[in-house]
C-alpha cells in the first residue's frame, strides 16, 4: 500500500510570495534586539521586523517574475525553481517555505536580489565611541534604525533617496514606537540625496553603509547607477556633506574589502585621522554580499576616522 504524503503548504500559498511576519515574532524580534549585545560578530539573520516592512520592496523583482511565471530553461519558472530546490535542499512545491522560495532565487542563480545586514554593528558602535547622536546618509532597509533606537534616548538621523525604502521605515519606526514607547522621540527621517543633504541636526558621529557601486540596484535614482568615476565623485560629495558640521567628530562606514581602498581613498586625511578597521560578521560565515569564494577580498570591515 502506498501512503500519499501530503504537501505542508497548499498551492494557494504560492499565490504571493512576499515574506509575512506576525506581529508576535515581530515582539519577539524586538526584546532580542534590546537584550542582546551580539556586537561586530553578529550575523545577518535578525531580519524579521525588517521582512515585515520591507520584503515587498526589497524582493520586488523575485515577486515580479514569480507572478509572471515566464519560462526559464525551457520550462515555467515556478516549475524550474521548485524542482532545483528539491534536488539541493530536499524541499520542493508544498514543503518551501515563502522565504525559502525568495532565497531560492539567489541560491540558483535566477536573480541575486538583495541582502540584509545586522542591527548590532551599529548598536555596539554606539557603545564603543559613546555617542548620543549619530546620522546614517544611507539608511537603507532599516536595520540600522533598529540597532540605534534599541539604545535609550539615541538621537538617530535617517536618510535614503529611495522613496519607498523611506517610508517603509518611517512605518517600521511608528510602530515599534507603539510596541515600546521607551523608544527614543528624537528619531528623524529623510528622503534626500546624500551628496547634498545636509540634517537640520546636529550629530556627534556618522555610520552608513553606502551602496557598493553596481552590486545591487536599490532604486532608480541612487548612485549604484553611476560609472564607477562618477560613483567615487558622488561618494566623496557625500563624505564631505556628512561631516560638514562642526559637531561631527567621526565618520564610519561599512564596505566590502573589494571596494575598501578606492571608498577610502576619497576621505580627507587633512580633516580625519584613520583609527580602527574592524571585520565585521563571522569569518566562518558568508556576509550580506558575499557567496562562497574568496574570504579576504569578500568579507566587510567598518572603517573608522575622527576628526583631527
Amino acid at each position: 500500500m502506498t501512503t500519499t504524503i501530503q504537501p505542508k503548504y497548499p498551492a494557494s500559498y504560492y499565490d504571493d510570495i512576499y515574506i509575512e511576519v506576525s506581529d508576535k515574532s515581530v515582539a519577539q524580534e524586538w526584546k532580542h534586539i534590546k537584550k542582546e549585545d551580539r556586537g561586530y560578530s553578529a550575523l545577518y539573520n535578525t531580519n524579521k521586523i525588517i521582512n515585515k516592512y520591507q520584503s515587498k520592496e526589497m524582493f520586488k523583482h523575485e515577486i515580479d517574475m514569480w507572478n509572471k511565471n515566464e519560462d526559464y530553461h525551457g520550462k515555467p519558472l515556478r516549475e524550474w525553481l521548485y524542482e532545483n530546490r528539491k534536488f539541493y535542499i530536499n524541499k520542493g512545491f508544498g514543503e518551501l517555505t515563502k522565504g525559502e522560495v525568495i532565497q531560492g532565487f539567489r541560491k540558483s542563480g535566477i536573480y541575486r536580489g538583495k541582502s540584509y545586514h545586522s542591527p548590532f554593528y551599529i548598536k555596539q558602535f554606539i557603545k564603543d565611541f559613546n555617542v548620543k547622536s549619530i546620522y546614517d546618509p544611507c539608511g537603507g532597509w532599516g536595520h540600522r534604525c533598529l540597532g540605534a533606537i534599541s539604545i535609550p534616548d539615541i538621537t538617530y538621523i535617517y536618510n535614503d533617496i529611495n522613496t519607498a525604502t523611506y517610508n517603509n521605515v518611517k512605518e517600521m519606526y511608528k510602530d515599534m514606537k507603539q510596541l515600546d514607547n521607551s523608544i527614543s522621540d528624537k528619531i528623524y527621517f529623510n528622503n534626500e540625496d546624500a551628496a547634498t543633504f545636509i540634517p537640520e541636526q546636529d550629530y556627534e558621529a556618522v555610520f552608513t553603509c553606502p551602496p557598493y557601486f553596481n552590486q545591487e540596484i536599490y532604486s532608480d535614482k541612487g548612485a549604484e547607477h553611476l560609472s564607477k568615476k562618477d560613483f567615487l565623485i558622488w561618494w566623496k560629495n557625500a563624505v564631505d556633506t556628512a561631516t560638514a558640521k562642526d559637531s561631527c567628530k567621526i565618520f564610519s562606514f561599512i564596505i566590502s574589502n573589494k571596494y575598501k581602498e578606492k571608498m577610502m581613498s576619497v576621505v580627507d586625511d587633512a580633516v580625519f585621522d584613520f583609527v580602527k578597521e574592524q571585520e565585521i560578521g563571522s569569518h566562518t560565515n558568508n556576509n550580506h554580499f558575499q557567496r562562497k569564494g574568496n574570504v579576504s577580498r569578500n568579507g566587510e570591515v567598518l572603517l573608522i576616522w575622527e576628526k583631527k
